[in-house]
């Protein structure tokens, strides 16, 4: 009977080793993959159904995606094509901020509950899947021009030695007063003054897609409004927990976090699918 267990074991070990090698494609946490090569129709990942972008399908991966095979599909032709998504581990870095603000660390009552009310309403817009058509192509604009380089998404953030959550976007060093840009064309889907991120925009671009613009000094759109690339929609501040001037773009894409200096890239040099 033991020695039947361990055939079956290592036979499931092999198998296990054989889906992960023939995946046809391997993506890191917070990254994006890609499979080009034919005119798509639809894309299909994590049970959601939504456009390609420029006939390509695109494969957002959470950053804190756990790390396994994932189904991924399209159709071409009216024919449904499947592959396999590989998602890597990214390591998480160690960022310590020493904060002078102690309210924006230990929260009091008052506060929390204005920031859990916030949130209620940015998951809501976050977890928009219309309009179903894209209104981008990739890359993606510049928030600001010139645009310095940003480079701290995803990771493990410590304010004043107390575990916080991991950070979810990018911060500019982009100075005071700076017009913020909308990185492609799309309608605001929400403003906002809050507790953490400060003086807010929200732009929805279609396809699942949406940017977020935080720490502004002055917002120029309302809820509603549509916007072009490259259109100023305010400017550059140190609102909320902020620990001075600079920019936060943030990116959700089918509501899975992900690295917005990617969206900023050719997608030719994302991961493709190989098959």
């Amino acid at each position: 009977m033991m020695k039947k267990t361990k055939i079956l074991l290592a036979t499931a070990l092999l198998a296990l080793s054989a889906s992960v090698l023939a995946a046809d494609v391997q993506v890191e946490q917070g990254a994006i993959g890609r499979w080009a090569g034919a005119e798509a129709t639809n894309c299909f990942f994590l049970g959601k159904s939504y456009k390609p972008v420029d006939g390509a399908c695109y494969y957002p991966v959470d950053m804190a995606k756990r790390p396994a095979v994932y189904e991924i599909a399209r159709t071409v032709n009216g024919v449904l094509e499947t592959a396999s998504l590989e998602v890597i581990e990214k390591p998480c870095e160690l960022e310590e901020i020493d904060f002078p603000k102690e309210e924006y660390v230990n929260l009091s009552p008052e506060d929390a509950n204005r920031h859990w009310g916030e949130q209620a309403e940015v998951k809501s817009v976050l977890r928009q899947t219309r309009p179903r058509d894209p209104e981008f192509s990739l890359a993606l604009g510049k928030p600001s021009s010139p645009l310095p380089n940003g480079d701290n998404f995803g990771v493990c953030r410590k304010f004043n030695d107390i575990d916080k959550n991991r950070h979810t976007g990018i911060d500019y060093p982009v100075g005071m007063g700076n017009n913020v840009l909308s990185v492609a064309a799309g309608t605001v889907s929400l403003t906002g003054d809050h507790f953490f991120s400060g003086q807010s925009v929200y732009v929805n671009h279609g396809n699942g897609l949406t940017t977020m613009y935080f720490h502004l000094s002055e917002i120029n759109v309302a809820k509603g409004d549509k916007v072009q690339k490259g259109d100023s929609i305010g400017k550059i501040g140190s609102t909320g927990r902020s620990t001075g001037p600079h920019l936060h773009l943030g990116a959700r894409w089918l509501n899975q976090r992900i690295n917005p200096n990617l969206l900023m890239t050719d997608p030719a040099s994302y991961p493709q699918v190989n098959k």
